[in-house]
């Protein structure tokens, strides 16, 4: 973990804080995630390693699983150094090294250093580097060896950026800006009068529990996951045969 991360990050959160790492002199010689993109062929041999993994023919599922473990362990770091810290860790395409597992997992992915206070700094500029010069082209690049649409990735990201922010939101109930970065990078339509791919308007799904019915948000978009042999759909997938006549659209 990021010594400057660590409050953030204490007992059992700090699983959650160690995906984004200092690079120390061992991660020389180690590709960027902008040359792994660039390379005609390395993306997709890992992807065939994840694919060999689970079994799976077609790339398009294995893909956007693949991507859950990326950003599980990119986001939560990046975003509570962004919306808490107020602090921009380096993490355009060009400056992070990615480890990866025997099945090309990621494993932990390193900054060459713990980034720059921007204190009264807006959403978007904080944000902008880990946005448009690194999920931006990773988008695009899954999109062309794997056909893995710009939607679902951007749907995963929103789930974990989502997840993120909203447990953060309920540690510090009194930091106003992680509400305004939440509402600003998930439930503005557009981002500077562009189209903000991880936007989608809420729909919730009701279900009866021991203290009477209650809502529960359902996913902005499905993951693939029940494409993977063996897998079913997750739980709150807006897919789900369950979910799928008791959803409620607000604000459409």
């Amino acid at each position: 973990m990021i010594p400057v991360l660590a409050p953030l990050f204490p007992g059992d959160w700090a699983a959650h804080g160690d995906g984004v790492a200092l690079a120390g002199e061992n991660a020389c010689g180690q590709p960027t995630v902008a040359q792994l993109l660039e390379d005609a062929e390395a993306l997709p041999l890992i992807l065939a390693r994840q694919a060999r993994h689970f079994g799976a023919a077609a790339l398009a599922p294995v893909a956007s699983v693949w991507t859950l473990t990326y950003f599980w362990r990119l986001l939560p770091p990046v975003a509570a150094a962004a919306s808490v810290l107020q602090r921009v860790l380096p993490t355009a395409a060009r400056q992070v090294k990615p480890q990866f597992d025997g099945d090309g997992a990621v494993l932990r992915l390193l900054i060459p250093h713990d980034g720059q206070a921007q204190p009264g700094s807006d959403t978007h500029a904080r944000y902008a580097p880990l946005l448009h010069e690194h999920l931006e082209p990773l988008a695009t690049r899954l999109a062309q060896c794997a056909r893995l649409t710009p939607k679902i990735t951007w749907g995963n990201v929103a789930r974990y950026l989502d997840l993120t922010l909203s447990q953060l939101m309920q540690a510090m109930p009194g930091n106003a800006q992680l509400a305004q970065d939440r509402a600003l990078l998930l439930d503005a339509p557009l981002w500077r009068g562009e189209p903000n791919p991880m936007y989608r308007a809420p729909r919730e799904v009701v279900r009866d529990t021991p203290q009477g019915p209650r809502a529960h948000a359902l996913l902005r978009r499905c993951c693939l996951y029940y494409m993977l042999p063996g897998h079913g759909y997750c739980d709150l997938c807006p897919l789900s045969a369950p979910n799928r006549p008791l959803r409620e659209t607000r604000g459409a």
